[in-house]
Protein backbone atom coordinates (compact mmCIF):
# COMPACT_ATOMS: atom_id res chain seq x y z
CA UNK A 1 0.00 0.00 0.00
CA UNK A 2 2.94 2.27 0.64
CA UNK A 3 3.72 2.44 -3.34
CA UNK A 4 0.05 3.77 -4.03
CA UNK A 5 0.84 6.24 -1.21
CA UNK A 6 4.03 7.45 -2.85
CA UNK A 7 2.45 7.19 -6.29
CA UNK A 8 -0.13 9.87 -5.69
CA UNK A 9 2.36 12.07 -3.06
CA UNK A 10 3.54 14.27 -6.10
CA UNK A 11 0.12 14.54 -7.19
CA UNK A 12 -0.86 15.56 -3.66
CA UNK A 13 2.08 18.27 -3.20
CA UNK A 14 0.68 19.56 -6.66
CA UNK A 15 -2.69 20.15 -5.47
CA UNK A 16 -1.48 21.55 -2.18
CA UNK A 17 0.98 24.60 -4.01
CA UNK A 18 -1.13 25.30 -6.43
CA UNK A 19 -4.09 25.87 -3.65
CA UNK A 20 -1.38 28.16 -1.30
CA UNK A 21 -0.21 29.86 -4.76
CA UNK A 22 -4.27 30.12 -5.94
CA UNK A 23 -4.69 31.74 -2.50
CA UNK A 24 -1.26 33.84 -2.25
CA UNK A 25 -2.04 35.77 -5.47
CA UNK A 26 -5.60 36.57 -4.63
CA UNK A 27 -4.99 37.81 -0.52
CA UNK A 28 -0.92 39.57 -1.19
CA UNK A 29 -1.97 42.06 -3.06
CA UNK A 30 -5.03 43.00 -1.06
CA UNK A 31 -2.97 43.13 1.81
CA UNK A 32 0.29 44.74 0.60
CA UNK A 33 -1.07 47.38 -1.41
CA UNK A 34 -1.90 51.05 -0.27
CA UNK A 35 -5.62 51.53 -0.35
CA UNK A 36 -6.33 55.17 -1.31
CA UNK A 37 -9.73 55.15 -3.41
CA UNK A 38 -10.89 57.69 -5.51
CA UNK A 39 -13.46 58.45 -8.15
CA UNK A 40 -10.81 58.31 -11.41
CA UNK A 41 -9.81 54.80 -10.13
CA UNK A 42 -13.03 53.47 -9.87
CA UNK A 43 -13.66 54.38 -13.72
CA UNK A 44 -13.17 51.31 -16.02
CA UNK A 45 -10.67 51.45 -18.32
CA UNK A 46 -11.13 52.65 -21.73
CA UNK A 47 -7.99 53.38 -23.73
CA UNK A 48 -8.39 56.72 -22.12
CA UNK A 49 -11.12 58.17 -23.49
CA UNK A 50 -13.77 59.17 -21.15
CA UNK A 51 -16.48 56.01 -20.48
CA UNK A 52 -19.98 56.04 -21.60
CA UNK A 53 -22.31 54.20 -19.83
CA UNK A 54 -21.65 51.44 -16.73
CA UNK A 55 -18.72 48.89 -17.18
CA UNK A 56 -21.71 46.72 -15.67
CA UNK A 57 -23.55 45.17 -18.29
CA UNK A 58 -25.59 42.00 -18.53
CA UNK A 59 -24.12 38.68 -19.64
CA UNK A 60 -25.36 36.61 -22.00
CA UNK A 61 -26.81 33.27 -20.61
CA UNK A 62 -26.03 31.38 -23.82
CA UNK A 63 -22.24 30.98 -22.61
CA UNK A 64 -22.82 28.88 -19.54
CA UNK A 65 -23.92 25.83 -21.82
CA UNK A 66 -20.57 26.17 -23.36
CA UNK A 67 -18.76 26.94 -20.13
CA UNK A 68 -20.46 23.80 -18.89
CA UNK A 69 -19.42 21.92 -21.67
CA UNK A 70 -16.05 22.79 -21.10
CA UNK A 71 -16.21 21.80 -18.08
CA UNK A 72 -17.54 18.02 -18.58
CA UNK A 73 -15.01 17.47 -21.40
CA UNK A 74 -12.06 19.06 -18.57
CA UNK A 75 -13.39 16.62 -16.14
CA UNK A 76 -13.14 13.89 -18.21
CA UNK A 77 -9.85 14.31 -19.47
CA UNK A 78 -9.08 14.79 -16.15
CA UNK A 79 -9.70 10.94 -15.72
CA UNK A 80 -8.38 9.98 -18.75
CA UNK A 81 -4.80 10.91 -17.78
CA UNK A 82 -4.04 9.07 -15.28
CA UNK A 83 -5.75 6.09 -17.00
CA UNK A 84 -3.64 5.90 -20.35
CA UNK A 85 -0.62 5.76 -17.76
CA UNK A 86 -1.72 3.10 -16.47
CA UNK A 87 -3.67 1.66 -19.54
CA UNK A 88 -1.12 -1.35 -20.03
CA UNK A 89 -1.51 -2.25 -15.64
CA UNK A 90 -5.22 -2.14 -16.20
CA UNK A 91 -6.01 -4.57 -18.87
CA UNK A 92 -9.52 -5.43 -20.19
CA UNK A 93 -11.56 -4.59 -16.81
CA UNK A 94 -9.96 -0.76 -17.12
CA UNK A 95 -10.49 -0.43 -20.88
CA UNK A 96 -14.40 -1.80 -19.99
CA UNK A 97 -14.57 0.53 -17.26
CA UNK A 98 -13.02 3.43 -19.11
CA UNK A 99 -15.54 2.95 -22.39
CA UNK A 100 -18.57 2.66 -19.88
CA UNK A 101 -17.35 6.31 -18.98
CA UNK A 102 -16.76 8.00 -22.13
CA UNK A 103 -19.85 6.20 -23.73
CA UNK A 104 -22.09 7.61 -21.01
CA UNK A 105 -20.24 11.06 -21.63
CA UNK A 106 -20.70 10.93 -25.17
CA UNK A 107 -24.26 10.02 -24.59
CA UNK A 108 -25.47 12.86 -22.73
CA UNK A 109 -23.09 15.21 -25.16
CA UNK A 110 -25.08 13.75 -27.93
CA UNK A 111 -28.49 13.97 -26.14
CA UNK A 112 -27.59 17.38 -25.72
CA UNK A 113 -26.78 18.23 -29.55
CA UNK A 114 -29.94 16.37 -30.50
CA UNK A 115 -32.33 18.64 -28.46
CA UNK A 116 -30.24 21.95 -29.61
CA UNK A 117 -28.94 22.51 -26.27
CA UNK A 118 -26.21 23.86 -27.93
CA UNK A 119 -27.43 26.22 -30.30
CA UNK A 120 -26.32 29.95 -30.14
CA UNK A 121 -30.43 30.57 -31.20
CA UNK A 122 -33.50 28.34 -30.18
Amino acid sequence: MASLFDAYMPVVILGVVSTLLIFVTIFAPKVLQPWKPNRIKALPYECGEVPIGSNRGPMNVQYYLYIINFLILDVEAMFLLPWAMRFTELGTHGLVVIGIFVATLLFAWFYALKNGELEWVK
